[in-house]
């Protein structure tokens, strides 16, 4: 919405990123301004001008308003109001626990930007697979609860070879983000670097199987 400023009209929305659309007028019905939100000297705008006005109109509400959000009305509020269309699950799926929880278990100091969604900034790794399992924990975990936990993103079949009862331990020895093939496959470098050698894969390449055979199955070797 364009406003009148030294005589020109200005659009206030695209200049300052805060529509007037809602601050014609103010709670009495009188027209708004530019002094009204504006520091006649510099134009700045002060946060408390913001406050006062609203506390006059729902004084219990902008308290608690306030105590829960911070003072930092421009960070949510656009005129418009951004907030009222805010989808959270466009960056953070609210499920399970985690739409059971205070806004500020995770949005620490009342601060909502470039808050964190990778799940060790609030979860400490356990010590039961502390350095073994890696920080990726919705590869196993749901928020619904840590337990039980399942494999719900292994791009390998779980049941390569009729044997679905494997444990992990078989193929991921030390971590779970390292693996080996020959807990199972009898190993013979010489042999398996001379079945592949036609292929021109290197000795540094050669341990990758899961990258030639994603799924465990047998590609056709062509001359």
């Amino acid at each position: 919405m364009p406003a009148l400023f030294d005589g020109q009209l200005f659009d206030h929305e695209s200049g300052t990123a805060f529509s007037l659309v809602r601050h014609r007028v103010d709670y009495s019905g009188a027209t708004l301004a530019c002094q009204g939100c504006h520091s006649p000297s510099d134009f700045d705008v002060s946060l408390d001008i913001c406050k006062t006005c609203h506390e006059e109109k729902a004084p219990e509400f902008m308290e608690e308003h306030t105590q829960q959000f911070g003072a930092a009305c421009l960070d949510c509020h656009d005129g418009i109001d951004r907030l009222s269309d805010f989808d959270h699950a466009s960056r953070f799926p609210l499920q399970g626990r985690h739409a059971e929880i205070e806004c500020e278990s995770c949005h620490e100091e009342k601060v909502f930007r470039g808050t964190p969604t990778e799940c060790v900034h609030c979860h400490a790794e356990p010590e039961i697979h502390a350095g073994f399992f890696g920080l990726k924990c919705d590869y196993c975990h749901t928020a619904d609860a840590w337990t039980p936990a399942q494999i719900r993103m292994h791009t390998f079949p779980l049941d390569h070879g009729r044997q679905p009862d494997l444990a992990c331990q078989v193929c991921h020895v030390q971590v779970y983000q390292e693996y080996t093939c020959y807990g199972c496959h009898e190993h013979q470098p010489e042999e398996i670097a001379e079945s592949h050698r036609r292929l021109s894969i290197s000795a540094a390449d050669l341990p990758n199987c899961s990258g030639c055979h994603p799924v465990g199955d047998v590609l056709p070797v062509k001359d």
